[in-house]
């Protein structure tokens, strides 16, 4: 990591926009740290050891402390997908503890993955907690 870099924070680096994010940000000169459950998953990208890895979850305080800590701009890209509990009110609970602890942190910016669909089109459960977060 650099000196005069700027910071950012990508959580959900596993998946599909977190894994293509990255690299740009790495690109563009930024200092990347991700929070990830299972910091192994993320070995199969090229960029494994170009950032900085905290390992934590969510829905854990502290690990989102560790996580936000000196960051410029967080990228909040989780979205649950579990089955075995009401993963909408999760969503919800996980994207207002972000936001509490990234002020808290004093995070300049936080991006948050969210969605857009028509309006007159049924949603399947998992879109709309996307829709009711975002």
């Amino acid at each position: 990591m650099s000196d005069n870099a700027r910071t950012a924070l990508v959580t959900g680096a596993s998946g599909f926009i977190g894994s293509r994010l990255v690299p740009s940000l790495l690109e563009g000169g930024w200092d990347v740290r991700v929070l990830a459950r299972d910091p192994g998953k993320l070995r199969v990208h090229a960029w494994h050891d170009a950032v900085d890895i905290v390992r934590g979850s969510a829905d854990d305080d502290g690990a989102l402390r560790r996580a936000l800590d000196g960051v410029d701009v967080a990228y909040y890209l989780i979205h649950s997908m579990t089955g075995s509990f009401d993963y909408a009110q999760q969503d919800r609970d996980l994207a207002d503890a972000f936001a509490r602890v990234s002020g808290e942190a004093g995070v300049g910016r936080n991006i948050y993955l969210g969605c857009l669909y028509p309006a007159d089109k049924r949603l399947s459960d998992h879109l709309q907690s996307r829709c009711e977060v975002g």
